[in-house]
């Protein structure tokens, strides 16, 4: 299974389906990193979605609009969850 988590319905789809036939993501994850002027900036770890901004409440809506963008014309995950990645460095 991918980084991420992404579970279907059918017996190909393990669990999820939209009704008609077609396979529906269960959950996207998207990685969350800080910049060091304090922005942050969020990848999605399944699929091609990107998307930054300067607070955690910008990137809250950043990010549900590029998931909407990026599910136009197909059913969007169930949920979407942000993973803060923190590295710090201890001397």
């Amino acid at each position: 299974m991918k980084r991420g988590y992404s579970s279907f319905d059918t017996p190909e789809c393990n669990g999820y389906s939209t009704g008609n036939g077609e396979c529906m993501m269960n959950e996207l994850v998207f990685e969350v990193t800080q910049d060091a002027d304090g922005g942050f900036v969020a990848e999605c770890l399944t699929e091609s979605i990107f998307t930054q901004a300067d607070t955690w409440e910008e990137l809250r809506r950043n990010v549900k609009e590029a998931v909407s963008a990026y599910f136009f014309d197909r059913t969007p995950p169930a949920a979407v969850r942000l993973h803060l990645v923190r590295d710090e460095v201890l001397a």
